[in-house]
């Protein structure tokens, strides 16, 4: 096997796995309890009626996924 062919299945092996984490990261969300999340924005406007009337957005630092919340975060 040439450095080239290696480097191919390198890259290869390394592009499926990335497949596999992007097909089960919604399983890894869903069953996530969101131990720590991060302050991403506050919500205003018309935006928060489409957001089922949610005043903030938040995302897991664990796994990724947003968490709507109905209180403000309160600005310095």
């Amino acid at each position: 096997m040439t450095a080239e062919e290696h480097a191919a299945a390198i890259a290869e092996a390394k592009a499926e796995k990335k497949q596999a984490k992007r097909e089960f990261g919604w399983l890894k969300r869903l069953l996530c309890s969101h131990p720590r999340i991060d302050f991403v924005r506050n919500i205003y406007g018309d935006e928060i009626i489409l957001r089922g009337m949610k005043r903030s957005e938040w995302k897991c630092a664990k796994c990724g996924a947003t968490v709507l919340r109905d209180e403000l975060e309160k600005l310095d």
